[in-house]
C-alpha cells in the first residue's frame, strides 16, 4: 500500500490517499505533494510489461 501524498508531505493515512502497487511501481512512484503527479504516474506504469492487465485507472488530474 502506498500514499498517494506521502505522509512527509502533508498526506493522511486515509484510505483515500492511500493506492495499491506491486513492488516495482512502489520503488520507482513519484514523492510529491499533489496528487496529478501520482495519478500520471499510474496511468503510464500501467503500460508497462509488469503491469500487464491493468488499465488506466484516472483521469489525469
Amino acid at each position: 500500500m502506498a500514499p498517494i501524498i506521502p505522509h512527509s508531505l502533508g498526506g493522511t493515512h486515509l484510505p483515500r490517499n492511500c493506492f495499491v502497487l506491486c513492488a516495482e511501481c512502489h520503488l520507482t512512484s513519484p514523492d510529491c505533494a499533489r496528487a496529478k503527479y501520482f495519478v500520471a504516474f499510474i496511468n503510464r506504469s500501467s503500460s508497462q510489461e509488469h503491469c500487464l492487465g491493468t488499465e488506466q485507472l484516472f483521469d489525469d488530474a
